[in-house]
């Protein structure tokens, strides 16, 4: 389980999927690429298994200096070390796991949390990389003071040892993919073409692949308020017609009069 830390100046809010009565969020529910599916910290890895992690976990303790999960944008590093903290947490209750999010944390925050801390902790660190390099060395220093333990995520090396790489690839994308469809009532699977496109468009970033997806899947129900805004890469999987674009907010739209449904080709 992964605990808020909360004190007079700052709190961290767990991220959670919106649950609303509202038209936009049912609709929202249905897409199985929207961001309610693919939170990172709801997410389970792509191509890590549990014993991988377990090994990760272990070399943690044993090392017992920070660490860090080095990869590009979108390669699956959150949702790693999400993975981290609630497998410590089904493993022992010894030590107790504290998420920091570097980029909405204030790095005095940080390292007030750190220093408060006197349970055996370990710290789960997302985006170790907005921090300046003595910022992360003041922190993994007071981290190994407190003996500590302490697993970040950086898109580039720096002075916290490497734990692992993530390496996104095309057959891991394919696997994502396919597990979201899955949850999707209507179980529509993106072409495979469009996938090898958007993948060599967006550098291995899945985050921006399945923001484009989100687009492709609204589109193809006859959902997108236009689909003729749509990006090159999306709109040559599709074949859409407007009659006139919507004057209308996309909440109260409704493609049945305007569009007619998308044609694959």
């Amino acid at each position: 389980m992964i605990r808020s830390h909360t004190t007079s100046r700052c709190r961290i809010v767990p991220v959670a999927p919106r649950t609303g009565a509202t038209i936009e969020s049912r609709r929202a529910s249905d897409n199985p690429f929207s961001a309610s599916w693919i939170d990172p910290r709801q997410t389970e890895p792509v191509g890590l298994k549990p014993r991988q992690l377990t090994r990760w976990l272990e070399s943690l303790q044993q090392a017992r200096r920070p660490m860090q999960l080095v990869g590009p944008h979108g390669s699956g590093k959150t949702a790693a070390l999400a993975a981290l903290g609630r497998m410590l947490g089904q493993r022992t209750t010894t030590w107790q796991s504290q998420w920091l999010c570097a980029d909405r944390m204030p790095f005095g925050c940080a390292v007030g949390a750190i220093a408060a801390a006197r349970r055996p902790t370990v710290w789960l660190i997302d985006g170790l990389d907005r921090w300046s390099r003595w910022k992360q060395r003041a922190c993994g220093g007071l981290i190994q003071l407190k003996r500590h333990r302490a697993i970040a995520t950086s898109h580039t090396i720096g002075p916290w040892s490497t734990l692992a790489v993530l390496e996104p690839s095309l057959a891991q994308l394919r696997k994502l993919v396919a597990a979201r469809v899955q949850q999707s009532p209507s179980h529509l699977r993106p072409p495979e073409g469009l996938l090898e496109q958007l993948y060599r468009h967006h550098g291995g970033n899945y985050r921006d692949v399945l923001f484009d997806l989100y687009d492709w899947w609204e589109a193809r129900h006859g959902r997108h308020p236009d689909p003729r805004t749509l990006p090159p890469a999306l709109r040559k999987w599709g074949a859409w017609t407007c009659a006139a674009p919507p004057t209308r907010a996309a909440s109260n739209y409704s493609p049945s009069s305007t569009c007619r449904q998308p044609v694959e080709r």
